[in-house]
């Protein structure tokens, strides 16, 4: 799982933003941060999970290919709820 492959053919990132305001350094930081990251690949071999309202939204605006998205997550958090970003 960890290990350097020669060839990369899909990335998967799950990026966790806050759903409401008053949160604007810890969204923008985490969303710099997987920018960066995407930018070391081809846009067709990025597929993002946005977990938060503030993240899907900054992705979803700048067409990013979205394969899961769940707002509201942490509001009622339980284990089936953290069990449905892995299937």
């Amino acid at each position: 799982l960890l290990e350097q492959r020669e060839a990369v053919e899909n990335v998967g990132i799950v990026i966790v933003t806050a759903d409401r305001g008053l949160c604007g350094a810890f969204n923008s930081r985490i969303i710099r941060s997987a920018e960066e990251t995407i930018q070391k690949y081809e846009p067709d071999q990025v597929n993002l999970i946005c977990i938060g309202k503030k993240g899907l939204h900054y992705f979803r605006r700048r067409d990013y290919n979205i394969i899961g998205e769940y707002v509201d997550f942490f509001k009622d958090l339980d284990f089936s709820s953290a069990t449905s970003v892995v299937e």
